[in-house]
């Protein structure tokens, strides 16, 4: 694991390495049903001031050595949450590169930087972008990117 949400590219471009923030994972009732090890847990984690979430240490969960620094970024995957799987779908660069811009903003309608999108583009130019759909089993989708997820890098 890298992060659970706030990861950014570093340069140079020649290869792709992204790199973690390390932070407290912010997990909702949902996301916990889903993964068996961390609903196990879910009511011990310490509760949200907004209530809808709850925080937990990735450390606590998957142990010591679960968070890598960085890592070499030759996938991209836009995750869906769906029983339709899993399965991994092409994505256009045209909606890869829309999905990347809105992930650099934050937010819709705030303006980026022309480099940054150069740096999005060289990105894309040297990733496989897919939609991942989960499936409604955590432990199959596991397995199944361990099986799937070199033959994407090459594709």
């Amino acid at each position: 694991m890298i992060a659970d949400d706030l990861s950014v590219f570093c340069p140079p471009f020649d290869t792709i390495n992204i790199r973690g923030i390390p932070k407290l994972l912010n997990i909702r009732k949902t996301t916990a049903e889903f993964y068996p090890e961390l609903g196990e847990h879910y009511k011990s984690f310490t509760k949200r001031p907004n209530g809808i979430s709850r925080f937990v240490s990735p450390k606590s969960i998957y142990g010591e050595y679960c968070m890598q620094s960085q890592a070499v970024v030759r996938i991209i995957y836009f995750i869906e949450i769906s029983p339709d799987g899993p399965k991994a779908i092409k994505v256009t660069t045209a909606d890869a590169m829309r999905r990347l811009i809105l992930a650099n903003a934050f937010i819709a309608d705030q303006p980026v930087i022309p480099e940054a999108i150069v740096s999005l583009s060289k990105i894309i130019s040297q990733t496989q972008t897919y939609y991942l759909k989960t499936g409604s089993e955590p432990a199959n989708l596991g397995k199944w990117l361990i099986e799937h997820s070199s033959r994407h890098a090459c594709a």
